[in-house]
């Protein structure tokens, strides 16, 4: 009885082993599976990051050829734009280096230039001048017709008047600003006369 009880252990302790070997058997074919799985995956991403990185390339290379593009047309225009500039500031030279005789050397032809800009500087300077003495005697006689109050007495003839007198004369009668725009002196003082007359029955 004694003896034969440690070989029944035994046995069972061995159909114990080969279940417990037997059903570890699958996990491991499963963890395979997914590690495989896990690998393909891993590898459509990566496959997928390498065809962005590609494409993000090929815009940037697009956008750096079309800029590229771009400062060649600008410096083109640059360069044509000069070369006209230059053709006409010759051609201008030219014409003025001509005398009805012929041609002029290079020495006179940079006095004449000289001397045609000076008095074309010369004309601009009295056309600015002109120009600035009307703006002066327009705001002093706007002055005097703010001062105006409708009292103001005149001598002398209508004819020896000028023609900023015969306005003022004429809006003390009543006569607008809008009327002396476009009323010549003549006209003025005929109006004038006409109410002179009216007024002296």
């Amino acid at each position: 009885m004694t003896s034969s009880h440690p070989t029944a252990v035994s046995r069972t302790a061995s159909i114990r082993s080969v279940s417990i070997s037997r059903s570890a058997t699958p996990l491991s074919g499963a963890t395979s599976s997914h590690s495989r799985l896990s690998s393909a995956k891993e590898a459509e991403y990566q496959e997928e990051i390498a065809r962005l990185r590609a494409e993000n390339e090929e815009m940037r290379w697009q956008r750096d050829t079309a800029q590229s593009h771009a400062v060649m047309l600008r410096r083109d225009y640059n360069l044509l734009k000069e070369q006209l500039n230059t053709k006409a500031a010759q051609a201008s030279r030219k014409t003025r280096g001509v005398r009805q005789h012929g041609l002029m050397t290079s020495a006179e032809s940079r006095k004449r230039i000289a001397e045609e800009e000076e008095k074309r500087a010369a004309k601009r300077r009295k056309v600015e001048a002109g120009k600035q003495r009307r703006q002066e005697k327009a705001a002093v006689v706007q002055a005097q017709r703010n001062a105006m109050d409708g009292t103001e007495v005149y001598k002398g003839r209508l004819t020896s008047k000028n023609k900023t007198e015969l306005e003022n004369i004429a809006l003390t009668l009543g006569f607008t600003a809008d009327d002396l725009k476009t009323t010549k002196n003549d006209l003025i003082s005929t109006s004038l006369k006409l109410q002179f007359r009216a007024m002296s029955f």
